[in-house]
């Protein structure tokens, strides 16, 4: 800096590390004054672990806000030092949520993998426990490649295909020069850890038949998982109506097609039906009541009539308990019963003189006609919230909630761009201040 600033002087470790330690106080207080003042929240949370062999607990906050946006923020990336027990996370997880939150009751959810120690971390709460859609995606099209016994061998080779281009810059040279000549995109090569049952580069021409089968089905596994795991739109409430987009319309088998494929294909599609069958016909899963809450999908076209009855008559007891919480709210504290109109008007309640046959707020709602399927159930609630104002209430509940973990699992991008070798001292608690102010300063 002495050669094209000679009058700048670098500030030392210390000065820098104050003030990060201020901007950090000053965004995180921020960002709790944020939260105090939303009704819901859903919180997203996966652990990793560091290239200096240190464990960390990321949590992220998700809720939307007075204009019907949905707002984001990274809460912590914490070391966790202790064993990933359920008994851990869930202290790990409550400490969070009772730091950044403060009351555990505007948690709508919390959405993690399927590993069995964060799903029991997150029994006996009140809130909504949700595994992430994209592993559980995973997990099925894995059941596929084991139901397909070449399969193995065709990751296992192809990996070694990967790697050998990965350590040799004469081959990578080859096959940029070669996709030149073919007028071919330059796709990257992606490695896979499946290895171990390769035995050599060569892949015989029945594996390559099998392989131009399969892959326009992960492709298309792979738009379903794209298209869960934005954080900017309503992600939770397209779970189902894409699974069964998956099963009725593509997930197909055939007699013109091979063995493999089908075999792959009804693996997968066995996977999925046992992944997303309801596991309680009285308690609807967080996707189907995020459908019901979605004015695109409340008709819940894509499930069976039971479920369906089953899913509206949850959203009814919801709808009931959010509108005696809403009543309590709006008790007037100082009730005069000297007159005999107020005090009758308080003791019999103001739906005392409505009509019992009137349609309820909910009959009211699915009663309209969806959405389009294109439209933003945001923008739509924004429009029609006086309309339905404890439906809406529900809606700022439930649409927050995202379909997958991918935001906690982003911040291992960032992270792991902080925690590296050039970084070794770099202090767990500093980790974290740097990590939430590349996620939040600036929102």
């Amino acid at each position: 800096m002495a050669y094209p600033e000679p009058g700048y002087n670098m500030p030392c470790r210390k000065t820098i590390m104050a003030r990060v330690e201020k901007l950090y106080n000053d965004c995180s207080a921020s960002t709790k004054r944020e939260l105090s003042k939303t009704p819901y929240v859903a919180i997203t949370t996966d652990c990793w672990t560091s290239m200096n062999t240190l464990s960390y607990i990321t949590a992220t906050c998700h809720h939307i806000d007075e204009k019907w946006d949905i707002k984001s923020h990274v809460l912590t990336t914490e070391k966790m030092e202790e064993r990933h027990t359920a008994e851990n996370l869930r202290t790990a997880l409550t400490t969070i949520i009772a730091e950044w939150v403060g009351d555990s009751s505007k948690v709508s959810a919390v959405v993690h993998d399927n590993a069995a120690n964060i799903v029991k971390a997150n029994d006996g709460y009140d809130w909504e426990s949700v595994n992430c859609f994209a592993h559980t995606l995973q997990l099925a099209i894995n059941d596929g490649f084991k139901a397909v016994t070449s399969l193995e061998r065709i990751i296992g080779a192809a990996s070694k295909i990967v790697a050998h281009f990965h350590h040799s810059t004469p081959a990578t040279h080859c096959l940029h020069a070669k996709q030149e000549q073919m007028t071919l995109p330059k796709h990257s090569l992606i490695q896979c850890c499946k290895t171990s049952d390769a035995r050599n580069l060569e892949l015989r021409d029945e594996y390559w038949r099998t392989m131009e089968e399969i892959t326009p089905v992960l492709k298309l596994l792979e738009v379903a998982t794209t298209a869960t795991c934005g954080e900017r739109a309503v992600s939770l409430s397209v779970v189902h109506p894409v699974v069964c987009g998956l099963m009725n319309q593509h997930l197909r088998t055939s007699e013109e097609n091979s063995i493999s494929f089908n075999t792959f294909v009804n693996a997968v599609r066995k996977s999925l039906e046992d992944r997303f069958k309801p596991s309680d016909r009285d308690r609807a899963h967080p996707a189907l009541v995020t459908s019901v809450l979605d004015p695109r999908h409340k008709k819940l076209k894509f499930v069976a009539r039971d479920i369906r009855d089953a899913a509206r008559s949850h959203v009814e007891d919801l709808h009931q308990q959010e509108k005696t919480r809403t009543d309590r709210s709006t008790v007037p504290e100082n009730t005069e019963v000297g007159k005999r109109e107020s005090a009758m008007s308080f003791l019999l309640g103001s739906t005392y003189h409505e009509d019992t046959t009137e349609r309820s707020e909910l009959e009211t709602y699915l009663m309209q006609p969806a959405a389009h399927f294109d439209s933003d159930p945001l923008l739509w609630w924004k429009a029609h919230e006086e309309e339905y104002p404890v439906l809406a209430r529900l809606a700022r509940r439930y649409l927050c909630i995202p379909a997958t973990s991918v935001p906690s699992e982003r911040v291992f991008s960032a992270s792991g761009l902080l925690v590296s070798r050039l970084r070794p001292r770099l202090l767990p608690e500093h980790v974290n201040m740097l990590v939430f102010l590349n996620k939040n300063l600036h929102k």
